[in-house]
């Protein structure tokens, strides 16, 4: 069996930060997703799947996992100044996702 891919958990820029997600991140998270649900609705299909703080925890747990198994890569992206205490109009989740591909 193949090894899973071992990829960097964070990338910083002066001005982002893309940091793998983990379940820590989840209330202010979700709070940042519940506030700015109508606006962020209009450009991600999932946010209507997010209606609870349990939901992105499992999503989270989901991501974490995949992280884990070498399949998911899922980054929460926020402005590098405000890393502390990211601000709901600077941060979003990403999800790169790799399919199970046999090559021979």
């Amino acid at each position: 069996m193949d090894k899973p891919l071992k990829i960097i958990s964070e990338i910083k820029t002066p001005r982002l930060t893309a940091r793998a997600a983990t379940t820590a991140m989840t209330d202010w998270l979700f709070h940042a997703i519940d506030i700015s649900r109508n606006r962020l609705r209009e450009f991600l299909f999932w946010v209507d799947n997010v209606q609870k703080v349990e939901d992105e925890r499992k999503t989270l747990s989901d991501f974490a996992e995949g992280w884990e198994k070498g399949e998911i890569f899922a980054y929460v992206l926020y402005n590098t100044k405000k890393s502390s205490a990211p601000s709901t109009f600077t941060t979003f989740r990403m999800a790169i996702i790799l399919p199970n591909l046999a090559i021979g």
